[in-house]
């Protein structure tokens, strides 16, 4: 996976892997408030990751989740500015995994899903 700036970021793909797979997972991850919280729901399986991987996966998310159109597709152009489309299409994943399990956040805290999520993940840089 590269993130912005052409890094390549491999265990922040193995998380995002795990958490498309995983639902609950996806739920614990968007719970997390801090880059702290994130190492360590990635340690629980087995995934290592630095606090500059915890960040750009943070920023990575929040731009997806900024330029989504309210019917789930990203233009061309998002595609580009967010950060690529490989990783876009991985965060939106990921993202799409976090919606399908919490549609009850919008209810609970009157917050549209997107900007919830977009705060929880803002914690992380």
């Amino acid at each position: 996976m590269k993130l912005k700036g052409g890094r390549k970021v491999k265990n922040a793909e193995k998380l995002f892997t795990k958490v498309n797979e995983d639902q609950e997972l996806a739920k614990r991850l968007f719970e997390c408030e801090s880059a702290e919280e994130v190492k360590g729901l990635a340690a629980e399986v087995d995934i290592e990751l630095t606090d500059a991987e915890v960040k750009e996966m943070g920023k990575d998310i929040v731009d997806a989740l900024k330029n989504e159109s309210g019917d789930g597709e990203l233009s061309e152009d998002d595609l580009d500015n967010v950060a690529g489309g490989a990783v876009v299409a991985t965060t939106l994943a990921v993202v799409s995994t976090y919606v399908a399990v919490n549609n009850e956040v919008e209810e609970e805290t009157g917050k549209d899903i997107h900007d919830h999520a977009i705060d929880k993940v803002s914690g992380w840089f």
